[in-house]
């Protein structure tokens, strides 16, 4: 049996998967795999929850992509918070080195260690999970975690009543549509750490995002993993990742 070829074939492939975990295993510890969780907070329960807005479209208000009206009524998503969620994905798993020189399946092993849940904003903040830490993507207005935590997190950065202003830092109300921003914010009871990406417009929305996946490192440096911190984006156009730092303080 030994002698076979086919056994020889799948025995070496067990050896190579095997090798290939282990250096993997090694890349999750000197790759600063460990400092990321440790910055998103994310601990025993491997679990990350992202907030999408809740649109409700009324009924007759829906637009097809022939850009005629059509029937379709009720909650729904924005697309420029769905585009993010494969950036999401891709910070929290990885696919171990040297995998996609396999054959067979073993060339799309996924090593995945966190669950990261995209869940619709609830109807009320207080259906919010209150375990896991959570991003929250735009306004009040649309997003019930976002209002919790301007309710009970004590953001550095928030939107007034109306939700068409932004208060950072005590700079007074902007109503720049070009303008976004990314918060860590602690719950002032139980300590749960959330991330707060928003604006008055999507591209503020969409832009502190992929500030935040791209620039983690650079903000563990700066405030470690738990002091709260804001960062003040502006746009130079409607292209997310076209801005300028404006302001970046930490508690």
């Amino acid at each position: 049996m030994i002698d076979n070829p086919y056994f020889q074939n799948v025995v070496s492939e067990f050896i190579a998967l095997f090798v290939l975990v282990l250096f993997g295993y090694v890349i999750y510890h000197i790759t600063g795999r460990r400092r990321l969780l440790a910055f998103f907070h994310v601990g025993q329960e491997k679990r990350f929850v992202t907030y999408l807005s809740r649109v409700t479209v009324a009924a007759g208000g829906s637009v097809g992509v022939d850009g005629r009206p059509r029937s379709f009524a009720g909650p729904t998503f924005a697309l420029s918070e769905v585009e993010l969620i494969g950036l999401i994905q891709r910070l929290f798993n990885y696919i171990t080195p040297g995998v996609d020189s396999l054959p067979g399946f073993f060339k799309s092993l996924l090593i995945s260690d966190v669950t990261t849940e995209f869940l619709p904003s609830p109807l009320s903040p207080s259906d919010i999970d209150s375990q896991a830490p959570f991003l929250a993507f735009g306004s009040p207005a649309y997003n019930a975690a976002s209002q919790r935590i301007q309710n009970d997190y004590n953001p550095l950065a928030s939107f007034d009543s109306d939700h068409d202003g932004i208060t950072v830092h005590n700079l007074g109300i902007m109503r720049d549509p070009i303008i976004g921003f990314l918060v860590r914010a602690r719950n002032n009871s139980s300590g749960q750490i959330a991330y707060y990406a928003a604006g008055p417009a999507s591209v503020g929305t969409s832009g502190a995002a992929i500030y935040l996946i791209k620039n983690w490192r650079n903000l563990q440096k700066r405030y470690g993993n738990d002091n709260p911190f804001v960062v003040l984006l502006r746009f130079r156009s409607n292209d997310p990742k076209q801005f300028e730092v404006v302001l970046e303080k930490g508690q």
